[in-house]
């Protein structure tokens, strides 16, 4: 079953050049989809929109299950991290916890006891004393310790020193494997290939490539064209090209085809394996054809 699906969706502020425009998007429940973008592609407003925290031009978002109105819904349905961790800072941690604890819909005691070892915390403390990384370990016990089916989070590993990124994304793991759905944005794009199934990649408010990351490795390929050889954006040979950059001197090519397809690439052009780095640097620093 489909947990979301976004259409035809347009958003864009008065103050602004910059407009998101999503033609499709959807995600399997139980998945974990990592949206990857630089800096103002495009991220945080595809997650705020899902959020129903902002609003749509035009354009539709459904929620599959949803029966009930769109604030509602996400309410009792969505638990939601924001980059920016915004808390009560004269509150200690035990007390913003409480808090929680009687406040947000679907709290989970036990799981919350259980998180506070996974994320260790001084409850005495006060908020307005701790660092980002001690308030983002905070603010994952409240995200995780709400039992709910959809977890949103915004740029997860900020802030945290390598052991607790590790945990962070162990965490986001174990909720899948429960069958939550898991939709994170990031800069790092080794977390996201380490622990997401699915991913998007946005380039100036548009999504250029949305697929299981399994499938975009084997339908993916960088092709090397020396200096002076120049490959046109156009289907030859059953190879579709789908980026195309140049690196010291060479045209550094993103393209889609089979096994046979590679097989028929010929010297001087060279052809090698990608990982979602080569994907993500090719679509960014480059001319991508759609």
């Amino acid at each position: 079953m489909t947990a979301f699906s976004m259409d035809n969706l347009v958003k864009g502020y008065p103050k602004s050049s910059f407009k998101l425009h999503i033609k499709h998007l959807s995600l399997k429940e139980g998945s974990i989809m990592g949206l990857l973008g630089t800096n103002g592609a495009g991220k945080t407003t595809l997650l705020k929109l899902l959020l129903n925290i902002t609003f749509p031009d035009a354009g539709t978002i459904t929620w599959t299950k949803n029966s009930s109105p769109a604030p509602d819904f996400i309410v009792h349905n969505v638990s939601y991290m924001p980059e920016y961790k915004n808390l009560y800072h004269k509150m200690s941690c035990g007390s913003m916890l409480k808090f929680s604890s009687q406040t947000i819909p679907g709290w989970n005691d036990s799981k919350a006891e259980k998180l506070l070892s996974v994320f260790p915390l001084d409850l005495g403390k006060k908020i307005s004393t701790l660092s980002y990384g001690e308030k983002t370990r905070l603010y994952a016990v409240i995200t995780f310790s709400k039992d709910v089916p959809y977890i949103i989070i915004d740029e997860p590993s900020r802030g945290l020193d390598p052991v607790m990124q590790e945990r962070m994304l162990e965490q986001m793991k174990l909720a899948s494997q429960a069958g939550k759905t898991v939709v994170f944005s990031s800069h790092q794009l080794l977390e996201v290939e380490e622990t997401a199934d699915t991913t998007a990649i946005i380039k100036d408010g548009e999504i250029v490539l949305n697929d299981y990351l399994d499938d975009l490795k084997s339908s993916l390929f960088l092709l090397v064209a020396p200096e002076g050889i120049v490959c046109a954006p156009r289907e030859d040979q059953n190879v579709m090209i789908v980026a195309q950059r140049k690196q010291a001197g060479q045209n550094i090519l993103l393209c889609r085809g089979t096994e046979s397809a590679r097989a028929s690439l010929k010297e001087p052009l060279k052809v090698f394996d990608v990982n979602l780095k080569d994907i993500f640097l090719t679509i960014n620093e480059g001319e991508v054809y759609q």
